[in-house]
């Protein structure tokens, strides 16, 4: 999608941040649904590996996310400062920057061992996990980045380190400045640039070969195994992302021969290893008198084959404390010369690269074929009206990330966007990201789910791709589109009833561990069929999920250990799927028993029973009528609501912060008399 200038883009995600703050079917702060935009945004980016959501607050500190980076010991503190309204881009003070930097170093002060910081939070709050993660941890963590993301813009700021009790820590300030340029640079990430001579390293002597067409250039040479672990150390799976191949740790056979060799046979590890495959953009050379060829320094260096080696390096270096000091192996060097190719031809370089461990390919592109053929489908299968009615709707695939905002503002005038929304509301939207979440769901793989929004859905794509190796692709009609809109259906409600519960976190997990449960042991109890005619899920099917998951809340929240780390465990799956539950148990002795002391992460109670009046616009009319006859009502209640009036009346809803003013004042209101 593009943009005229960073104000127009910055308008655009506003107006989407407040649409989706009051649009929902569980209402969010517009700050939470910032945060989640920008972890996508900055895991697009490369600059997050696996973020987590984790929002909590308190006296002098703050955390809003978390990124475990475990092959560097290193974790990632995520903080929001975050300021409403869609006219201007807000300017943040140098004092509310520093300030945000001290509240998530004060958070991790308080984390560490022997602080007792963690025990003093409730079991349900999200980042009791983290603070333990830190405090079980503290002694190997080598650095911390304090992260502050805002969609203000700050001042100019150099980045700053300082130490704590023995590791660094250093501050990154992502606001919206930076969030433009990396938006209008297309998403493109910050290259990794081996400069040889500079680092430290030896320029690689090698041969070269052109291809006939001028496309790229292919260079031959040995470089050392010392140098690929500490660019895994600085960089990590940056290092990887052309990459289609996870790395298996020392689980498989060809791991721990890698392992072996290096500890037990070093000089040998040319001899029996295939070496790495890496692409680039740009190489720089010299020859020597005789002729030969020494690169010294290699722009854009991804590695495409080889990862699995590259991350055995680094381990056995790190775990089992081997030299790497006589380790030598070959590289494979591309240059591809035409940039807009580079992605297309690393992904086949990778792809056709002799394998060291069998995997399966993965295109993570929206082009892919299967994407592709679903969003032809979705254009073409319109949704019964559940009233009865002919008002029929269609379920908006977004392949492409701002593709729907893109299509609706091609409709030109307010009548004409009007007819569009009807046709495509806003909350039948969905992406590749959820499909990944429910098929993985339906194939009764919970924890692969757990593992987050990226990583499931790259296990997801090789899923794929392994069906169209064996021929038994799924093929992608309008029974499979139909069944998995019922899907996203049972999902959302399922996300609804948990939220509904009052339990502040594990949400993702509970839904997907819950559903699963539901596969699993009463699959008959879920008709995607008649889902789909009434875009809705029946009573029973709704008391069974409440049921199940209060259940399920209970089963994956019990461990000593990091939650959130333990619903991504096959065990836990085999334990939870074996479970025995009464589905005749009653509601509300279910409710009592699991009812949680309230914190900061619980909404507020009954907030979702007032959605309706927040957009009855008679309702308000009478609401200020009967306030301006009763001297008891505050001047400030009277022009709020008349304020909500206007909104009601130029938007069709006030903002998210308008209605929990709303509540409170529909509330009060009501406790004085007011029956409306």
């Amino acid at each position: 999608m593009n943009f005229d200038n960073k104000l127009q883009y910055f308008q655009y995600l506003q107006k989407d941040i407040i649409f989706n703050s009051r649009d929902e079917d569980e209402p969010s702060m517009e700050e939470e649904i910032f945060v989640q935009n920008m972890l996508d945004f900055l895991t697009e980016s490369n600059f997050l590996e696996e973020p987590q959501f984790c929002m909590h607050q308190g006296r002098g500190f703050k955390v809003n996310a978390y990124d475990l980076n475990a092959p560097k010991n290193a974790i990632d503190i995520i903080i929001a400062v975050y300021k409403s309204g869609e006219d201007e881009i807000p300017s943040i003070t140098k004092t509310e920057v520093n300030n945000a930097f001290k509240r998530g170093r004060t958070f991790l002060e308080k984390s560490r061992v022997g602080s007792g910081f963690y025990q003093s939070l409730e079991d349900s709050v999200t980042a009791r996990d983290l603070a333990k993660t830190i405090n079980e941890n503290y002694t190997n963590l080598k650095s911390s980045r304090i992260i502050l993301i805002t969609n203000g813009i700050c001042g100019p700021k150099e980045g700053v380190q300082d130490d704590l009790d023995g590791f660094k820590v250093s501050y990154q300030l992502w606001d919206f400045e930076r969030m433009w340029r990396q938006f209008s640079s297309g998403m493109k990430k910050e290259y990794i640039t081996v400069d040889f001579q500079k680092e430290g390293y030896p320029s690689v002597k090698c041969v070269s070969e052109k291809d006939g067409t001028g496309l790229y250039t292919t260079y031959i040479g040995i470089v050392t195994g010392h140098m690929l672990k500490d660019l895994y150390d600085r960089y990590g799976t940056r290092l990887l992302e052309r990459n289609v191949r996870a790395f298996l740790q020392a689980r498989s056979k060809v791991n721990r021969g890698i392992r072996d060799t290096i500890i037990e046979r070093p000089n040998m590890f040319l001899a029996y290893n295939n070496g790495i495959t890496v692409t680039a953009k740009k190489v720089e050379i010299y020859e020597d008198e005789s002729g030969g060829i020494h690169i010294t320094r290699i722009s854009d260096f991804q590695v495409v084959n080889g990862g699995q080696t590259v991350a055995s390096l680094w381990h056995t270096a790190v775990k089992n404390k081997a030299s790497l000091k006589n380790v030598t192996l070959q590289m494979k060097l591309s240059i591809i010369n035409k940039e807009d190719a580079i992605d297309s031809i690393a992904k086949k370089i990778s792809e056709y690269s002799n394998a060291q461990n069998k995997v399966n390919t993965a295109d993570f592109s929206a082009n892919d074929p299967f994407h592709m053929k679903l969003e032809e489908v979705s254009k073409k299968i319109y949704a019964p009206d559940p009233t009865g009615g002919n008002l029929q709707t269609i379920w908006f695939y977004e392949r492409a990330r701002g593709t729907f905002q893109e299509t609706r503002q091609r409709e030109l005038t307010p009548a004409r966007i009007k007819a569009w929304d009807r046709i495509y509301p806003r909350r039948q939207m969905f992406d590749k990201l959820v499909i990944a979440k429910l098929e993985n769901t339906w194939r009764l793989l919970p924890h692969i789910v757990s593992l987050g929004g990226q990583k499931n859905f790259a296990h997801f794509t090789i899923y794929i791709k392994e069906m169209v190796e064996l021929g038994k692709e799924v093929e992608i009609n309008n029974s499979y589109f139909k069944d998995l809109i019922s899907k996203r259906i049972i999902w959302k409600n399922t996300e609804m009833i948990v939220s509904r519960q009052g339990i502040p976190g594990y949400r993702a997990n509970i839904v997907t561990y819950t559903l699963s449960w539901m596969l699993k042991n009463i699959p008959e109890s879920i008709d995607l069929k008649k889902i789909w005619e009434k875009q809705e899920i029946d009573e029973d099917l709704t008391s069974k999920i409440y049921i199940i998951s209060m259940n399920v809340r209970n089963y994956i929240t019990n461990t000593q250990g990091n939650v959130t780390e333990y619903c991504k465990k096959e065990d836990l799956w085999r334990t939870v799927r074996k479970k025995k539950i009464d589905l005749t148990q009653d509601i509300e002795s279910i409710k009592n028993a699991n009812d949680s002391s309230p914190t900061k992460e619980i909404k507020e109670p009954k907030f979702e029973d007032y959605m309706e009046d927040f957009v009855n616009l008679a309702l308000w009319k009478k609401i200020v009528v009967w306030m301006d006859g009763n001297g008891s009502i505050p001047l400030k209640d009277i022009d709020f609501s008349k304020n909500i009036i206007k909104a009601i009346e130029k938007n069709g809803a006030p903002t998210f912060p308008q209605m929990k003013v709303a509540f409170k004042i529909l509330k009060y209101c009501r406790e004085k008399g007011f029956d409306g």
